[in-house]
């Protein structure tokens, strides 16, 4: 199906969400020209008035009406309940804390907003930008669709394809988590091994931006990575949701003191969601936090050997590092992928960008949908059986599959066994679970 007939079924009401790359500037948020799409508002000149402190100050000494849309820059609280928030064209606004909102929560979220600010001499107006998941969008294009794949897919800006689907099923499977009786973390943990240019930074850009992400395309320090005591701030595992690391076949530590300590912080993390860190005798207070990891690096070829699995290449990658039981490290990822085929990802992009807003939608909902599917009960021992149960209700409701086709496709992800693109046709071709699909797109409907 070509990029057109997709768009052809994205509903009316969803359309505005999708713009088209030739008509946005890239330095501007995707959700500014969302928000403002068709309310005759020059979102380009309005968003250069609000990162220029001259043109502002000239349009508001010359009494000249002026629009503009930026990010607030810094505030600070003032006397008798206000704040006074600064733009980065130095513009500065005093706001009544009681008009933001009767929690912390929601007026923190309202001072981390854009604004649209008017300003005609002395009066001045202003609108919030607030963001929502786009919850009721989302629900119209899963059923639209059908098959809530292909909707995320075509929504990070990626043509459905068997290649992207291969690609994109680990990609997204960190975005969600499961738990049961006897899981030791709800958090996907994928390690990815592809050609160059299969746009890992493509999707890392939009994890960061969409959904909190941070991206290391080096090993972190310990103090960036968990606690920097001179500062007294925690790092990215406490702040971020999701953890991306770059090129780990390249990390390699003269200090071998660092990498030591970097390689045990994630050895227990990821396992146990246990992060702590000791510096010059100070032991920070451990601290639980489940957060999913993806690891990526590039490979030349395929394997000559079919039997080699991508858990066995990890394992060579990580005793590369100087790691200690490579084995133990690479039994922390429910995925572990090896794509040695040709996809190209500028030569697949579907020319529109979406909000994040409609991603955190769509992830949101299918989240909800996970209930639908009951892990199934012990398929594989240890280890590999429990990141089986993880995985498996989140590829059915993804591809809505039949339950034969959903299994084959799990044990090839957590075996680390090379899947052929034929394969995966082999698998996917003429295997919708209609029935299933039937049961999601009536589960939609509930999701609140």
């Amino acid at each position: 199906m070509s990029v057109n007939e997709l768009h052809d079924l994205v509903p009316d009401e969803v359309k505005p969400f999708f713009v088209s790359i030739y008509d946005i500037d890239p330095e501007i948020p995707v959700d500014v020209f969302t928000a403002f799409k068709g309310n005759g508002v020059d979102v380009c000149k309005a968003w250069e008035y609000g990162h220029d402190p001259d043109k502002t100050r000239i349009g508001i000494y010359a009494g000249i009406p002026i629009s503009f849309i930026a990010p607030v820059k810094r505030f600070r609280f003032g006397s008798f309940g206000t704040v006074e928030v600064e733009f980065p064209n130095q513009y500065r606004l005093t706001l009544a804390l009681s008009e933001l909102g009767k929690t912390v929560e929601e007026i923190l979220s309202k001072l981390r907003s854009y604004y649209f600010v008017h300003v005609n001499g002395r009066n001045v107006a202003y609108k919030i930008l607030r963001y929502r998941d786009a919850v009721a969008e989302a629900k119209a294009l899963i059923k639209a669709f059908n098959v809530p794949l292909i909707a995320l897919t075509y929504t990070f800006g990626v043509k459905p394809s068997a290649e992207a689907f291969m690609l994109y099923i680990p990609r997204f499977a960190p975005l969600f988590r499961i738990r049961y009786a006897g899981a030791t973390t709800p958090c996907i943990n994928v390690m990815q091994m592809t050609l160059p240019e299969t746009g890992k930074t493509f999707l890392a850009n939009t994890l960061m931006f969409s959904f909190n992400y941070e991206y290391f395309t080096s090993m972190p320090s310990p103090a960036r990575l968990v606690y920097d005591a001179s500062r007294n701030t925690f790092g990215s595992v406490f702040t971020r949701n999701g953890l991306i690391f770059d090129e780990v076949d390249k990390w390699r530590s003269s200090d071998k003191q660092h990498f030591k300590t970097v390689y045990s912080i994630l050895l227990s993390g990821i396992e146990n969601g246990i992060w702590t860190r000791e510096t010059r005798g100070y032991v920070m207070q451990q601290r639980q936090r489940f957060i999913p990891v993806l690891m990526f690096t590039n490979v030349k070829e395929k394997p000559l050997d079919d039997t080699v699995t991508a858990r066995k290449m990890f394992e060579l990658i990580v005793a590369s590092w100087g790691g200690e039981n490579p084995r133990a490290f690479v039994e922390r990822f429910s995925i572990v992928q090896l794509f040695p085929f040709r996809f190209r990802v500028l030569d697949n992009i579907t020319g529109y960008v979406t909000p994040p807003s409609l991603k955190r939608g769509l992830v949101y909902v299918i989240q909800k949908l996970l209930r639908l599917v009951k892990p199934p009960a012990k398929p594989l021992p240890g280890r590999a059986g429990r990141e089986y149960r993880k995985l498996y209700p989140i590829i059915k409701v993804l591809t809505c599959l039949t339950d034969r086709s959903v299994r084959e496709l799990t044990d090839y992800f957590v075996s680390g066994a090379l899947l052929t693109v034929e394969g995966f046709k082999d698998l996917a071709d003429g295997k919708t679970d209609y029935e299933f699909v039937k049961k999601l797109v009536s589960a939609v409907n509930e999701v609140s």
